[in-house]
């Protein structure tokens, strides 16, 4: 299992008891998405990325957390920039339209091309209903990005609250926590290496493969 709410979902979705199991977390290609310390700077710099196909995702979240920054003296400073494609995207991007600081791309990202996205980015915006792992959170982690997130399901495995980002449980939570980064570099830059070194640690390609190899030939 990818995490261990995966497997207490599973236990009780089948009515079984899964006594032989062992909880590795999909491979983050860390060869790929790189860590370099952030300049300050990039603090102001929110990503978004997500599919804009399920409520799961949040993006309704998303968009409220954005247009209550709107009313804060920050939001001037900050630069929001959202990736993503599906049937969702014209309702729910619609409020953004106005601002000139919100930059809207409808369309998806190979590897690559994220890697390069997550190099310009500091803060990552991912509030979530629903999530084994989330693998692309994870990825920008991998590149020093500070994730925003919530804590449910699988999460909290993944984002060590106040250590390597935040869990939320609402707007304005994810807002108070988006103005503390802004105002604090120090807090920002030390967040952020930590969240590369705990997911490389916990889900890094090499330390994943060694596990999973473990399991093979044991």
């Amino acid at each position: 299992f990818v995490s261990r709410w995966m497997w207490r979902v599973t236990s009780t979705d089948t009515l079984s008891r899964i006594l032989y199991k062992n909880i590795i977390p999909n491979p983050v290609d860390d060869h790929c998405f790189r860590y370099y310390p952030k300049p300050d700077e990039q603090r102001f710099r929110i990503l978004i990325i997500r599919p804009f196909t399920s409520s799961k995702y949040a993006l309704d979240m998303v968009r409220d957390t954005i247009l209550g920054l709107v009313k804060e003296p920050v939001f001037e400073k900050l630069i929001f920039t959202i990736y993503g494609q599906g049937p969702m995207w014209e309702e729910m991007i619609a409020p953004l339209n106005p601002f000139n600081n919100i930059h809207l791309y409808n369309q998806l990202l190979d590897k690559t091309s994220m890697a390069g996205v997550f190099s310009n980015h500091g803060i990552l915006l991912c509030p979530s209903r629903q999530d084994a792992q989330g693998v692309t959170m994870c990825e920008a982690m991998s590149c020093g990005l500070v994730p925003i997130t919530s804590v449910n399901t699988a999460i909290p495995e993944f984002v060590q609250d106040g250590y390597s980002g935040y869990t939320t449980t609402s707007v304005h939570e994810m807002i108070l926590r988006i103005k503390q980064l802004v105002a604090r570099p120090d807090l920002f830059n030390t967040l952020s290496r930590q969240a590369a070194m705990s997911i490389r640690n916990k889900a890094g390609i090499d330390n994943v493969i060694r596990k999973e190899m473990s399991v093979i030939l044991s």
